[in-house]
């Protein structure tokens, strides 16, 4: 049987030498990878820049197995100055590319940039650039690399790549850049058929917007309802990753830094109603709780790897239920003991609350990044509990201290109540009479915020945003309308933190979104044409501010956006 290759790599084999020029002919991502025998993610671990090499070291094979040192001899090579110019000028200790090889000839992906090379014993030795190749990718390897294993895993994805016409402006880097879908089942080259949109996924200045400097894209989220946004730090670095999930799907982004974000893979299929992080375990990791079509999963982090964090699926560890429709889901930590595990709770449409008792060992005081977690223990501790079932299908657990009795309370919060309960002695009771009632709520967020040392209530409902103040003893009473602008349309919400109560952010339809003011009373004021919000119709479902500032927003028939701020 004969083994198919690219063009540009048969071309090499049948000559016995390499190709003097370019190779013109456009080629889909789902070809370079089916006929790529090889392909690893490199790091550059050494540069000499007298005799102008490149020392990688292997990161991760995506596909074959390439030895752990690659060395790649750039010399000056290239039918123009600039070639070899510009894979010097890119390559530094810890860059990162992408090479796919066939054994007999390669083509190397670093920034906005390919390059071809040839075997020479233990060197690869580079030949000229392969800029037309920038229609079939063109931007970050990171980016690039998380494609590619989207593509094994046979999913489809969106590049960015140059459009195809103007070689000269494609040599230059000038060429438009475009969206286009990518598999392996795309092997011939149609933009018109696998357009997508016009521009990369990078970062873009952004001249009418005094708040953010800069607009980037996040990956596309099929969907009809459960919309949200998370953040977790799930590698070693400073900068927090996100989760953004809907009752289709849920994508895990590792922040790159500066707005750019690599989506990882994600070892479960599908959408979720809920999801939690927490250190459940005293692993100092943070572990993901979801409710799913198909009842809670539960994937323990056990640490970084290349691909992102290494995930367990330790499922099967929780109390098996014969059926389940979970609606929210949520960690609940009575104190802040190191011994102290939180317990899961589970809200179920059909059965009420579920609580199972984490019995898991735990690791502290001393937790070893390094070392596994323990396989979980849990208990379902429900029926000794003597829950009343929730009125109404929850939406969101959430909890807080909420009587000034220093241990949390749970706020179970559905589209049209909310009950809080009390946990002592092993036991939930309730903490008030009667319930907070609403219509429509959509989204819930719980804060201090009118500096008075008391956690109060912010919710979206019936489209409209609904302040209630707390006592300090479990007791709501709304604030009035006339403390903050009348506003249509809205969806959603976040807190953004301030030196004393937080700020709000309001997510609309049909609408801009809201930046509103808090004069620490609760007392609110809006601020968005100071931010350029006004300007911008983003159509957002959920959103998320950062500690940063930079905001995240999952948006309805348009691009999902992160909006970094100007510092």
């Amino acid at each position: 049987m004969r083994t198919k290759l690219p063009l540009l790599l048969t071309a090499l084999l049948l000559l016995a030498r390499p190709s003097h020029a370019y190779i013109e002919v456009p080629y889909t991502l789902g070809r370079l990878v089916n006929d790529s025998t090889t392909i690893t993610v490199l790091k550059v671990t050494a540069v000499d820049r007298v005799k102008n090499t490149i020392t990688y070291s292997k990161v991760e094979d995506l596909k074959g197995k390439s030895p752990d040192v690659v060395k790649h001899n750039i010399a000056q090579a290239g039918f123009h100055p600039r070639e070899w110019q510009t894979v010097m000028a890119w390559a530094s200790e810890g860059k990162t590319s992408v090479f796919f090889h066939n054994g007999s000839a390669s083509e190397t992906c670093i920034d906005n940039y390919w390059y071809q090379c040839y075997p020479g014993g233990e060197w690869w030795n580079m030949y000229h650039a392969e800029p037309y190749l920038l229609r079939t990718f063109a931007g970050k390897p990171e980016k690039l690399a998380s494609a590619v294993r989207s593509m094994l895993a046979n999913e489809e994805v969106v590049i960015t790549c140059m459009v195809d016409g103007d070689k000269t402006a494609i040599a230059l880097r000038t060429a438009r850049v475009q969206r286009l879908r990518a598999s392996l089942k795309i092997a011939d080259y149609n933009a018109p058929r696998d357009f997508v949109g016009w521009g990369g996924d990078e970062i873009k200045p952004l001249l009418d917007m005094p708040g953010y400097s800069h607009l980037a894209i996040l990956p596309k989220l099929p969907g009809t309802a459960n919309f949200a946004i998370l953040s977790a730090h799930l590698d070693a670095d400073s900068r927090p990753d996100l989760l953004l999930r809907s009752n289709e799907r849920i994508a895990l982004l590792q922040n790159a830094g500066a707005g750019s974000f690599n989506e990882l893979p994600f070892p479960i299929d599908g959408g979720a109603t809920a999801a939690a992080f927490a250190d459940y375990n005293n692993s100092a990791k943070q572990s993901l709780l979801l409710a799913t079509p198909t009842g809670p999963r539960l994937l323990t982090n056990l640490g970084p790897s290349a691909a992102g964090p290494k995930w367990r699926d330790d499922s099967t560890s929780l109390p098996a239920q014969p059926y389940s429709y979970l609606t929210a889901a949520a960690w609940f930590r009575p104190s802040a003991a190191p011994t102290d595990l939180p317990l899961l709770i589970l809200a179920d449409a059909y059965t009420g609350l579920r609580v199972y008792k984490n019995k898991t060992p735990g690791i502290a005081p001393t937790p070893n990044p390094a070392a596994e977690p323990p396989v979980p223990v849990f208990d379902d501790i429900t029926a000794s509990l003597s829950l009343s079932a929730p009125r109404d299908r929850l939406l969101a657990i959430l909890s807080a201290d909420l009587n000034n009795d220093k241990s949390p309370e749970l706020l179970l919060c559905s589209a049209t109540s909310a009950s809080i309960l009390s946990f002592s002695n092993g036991q939930f009771s309730p903490l008030a009479d009667g319930t907070l009632s609403w219509k429509n709520a959509s989204d819930f967020a719980l804060a201090d915020l009118n500096s008075d040392g008391n956690i109060d209530l912010a919710l979206i409902a019936d489209g409209t945003l609904r302040i209630l103040l707390n006592d300090g003893r479990g007791n709501f009473s709304e604030q009035p309308a006339a403390s903050r602008p009348a506003l249509p349309n809205l969806t959603s919400l976040t807190l953004v933190p301030t030196a004393q109560s937080p700020d709000l952010l309001l997510g609309a339809l049909h609408a801009p979104n809201t930046y509103l003011a808090n004069d620490a009373r609760a007392n609110f004021t809006d601020r968005s044409e100071s931010l350029g919000l006004h300007r911008r119709l983003f159509n957002t479902r959920a959103l998320l501010a950062l500690p940063n500032g930079d905001l995240a927003q999952l948006n309805e028939n348009q691009d999902n956006t992160y909006l970094i701020a100007k510092k």
